[in-house]
């Protein structure tokens, strides 16, 4: 899980944008992006 979440944040740095919350169950991983 970790290396497709530093994947994503090297995607983020591109366009310039963070993650600034993540939850995460059973159902469904959720992200908020700033």
């Amino acid at each position: 899980m970790y290396h497709i979440l530093n994947k994503l944040e090297s995607l983020l740095k591109i366009v310039r944008c963070e993650i600034i919350s993540f939850v995460k169950n059973d159902q469904i991983d959720a992200y908020v992006l700033r």
